[in-house]
């Protein structure tokens, strides 16, 4: 194996994550320490998110500009296709995909540093990580979403963004033999004030769906209930990202139930997912 350091690349897509309120500048700057490079994919969008990402003063920034193709209504396609373009920028060994709703923890940079020189001399093509999924507030954890994902891939090794970009596969579509990261990933796409997470949901969902099924599925949905299952989610007591301090103190705490296996709802995740 050569003594040759392992180089490692920042990527991620951005559109309207201002209008939304994603996380997008403490997800780039809680991976600007780790990576050598930052490639950013801007979409054309209707708010300020070339601005705020510009606003981020490092030299390890590169940003394309993207019209994304908003007619492919399936299975998130767009997404992932865009994904692939940022991947296809990455000039180091390794690329670190993190959504516009993902932060990584500094307590893990040292974990991750380590997990990179091991996967290379493992062999391996990609590493996979744990996740935290936040719904409603920072304080609630959903246990019942996807456990692990990959997130870092070795570049040029005919790996690509699959489904809605939440993973990667082979070009042939297979599952890669991943390394297994005690890290974890701290996922913020469900914590936003009530009336913004219907519209992000709609805005989303109109990459999956056609109209008459978002109309249908809305018609059900609105900002009064869309966090009905707080009451049944795991309370969150460990630290957050320091970069989220901020977001984090403006935020109010949804009211929890500290009992929660007093409801039904509950019992029917974890018969259905077996855990809690």
């Amino acid at each position: 194996m050569s003594n040759k350091p392992v180089s490692l690349s920042g990527f991620t897509i951005a559109r309207n994550v201002v209008k939304y309120d994603y996380p997008i500048v403490e997800s780039i700057n809680s991976l600007l320490p780790l990576v050598d490079e930052m490639v950013i994919a801007i979409g054309e969008s209707e708010d300020d998110t070339e601005k705020v990402i510009r606003a981020i003063k490092s030299d390890k920034i590169r940003i394309y500009h993207r019209k994304w193709d908003i007619d492919v209504r399936t299975g998130g396609l767009t997404l992932a296709n865009e994904t692939n373009f940022a991947l296809q920028q990455v000039r180091s060994d390794w690329g670190f995909y993190l959504q516009a709703d993902e932060v990584v923890h500094e307590s893990d940079h040292g974990v991750i540093k380590k997990d990179l020189v091991q996967a290379e001399r493992r062999g391996k093509k990609a590493i996979n990580f744990k996740y935290l999924h936040f719904k409603g507030d920072y304080w609630s954890v959903n246990p019942w979403a996807y456990q692990r994902e990959i997130r870092i891939v070795k570049n040029n090794a005919g790996l690509k963004s699959v489904g809605d970009a939440c993973t990667f596969k082979t070009s042939q579509d297979k599952n890669i033999p991943a390394y297994q990261s005690k890290a974890a990933i701290y996922h913020y796409g469900w914590v936003k004030n009530p009336q913004t997470m219907v519209a992000k949901t709609k805005n989303l969902d109109y990459f999956y769906h056609d109209d008459a099924y978002i109309e249908s599925k809305f018609e059900q949905l609105d900002f009064k209930n869309i966090y009905d299952d707080v009451k049944i989610l795991r309370e969150f007591k460990g630290s957050h990202p320091s970069v989220m301090k901020e977001k984090i103190s403006s935020f109010g705490k949804i009211k929890r139930f500290k009992k929660r296996w007093q409801y039904w709802d509950f019992y029917k995740k974890f018969l259905k997912y077996g855990r809690f």
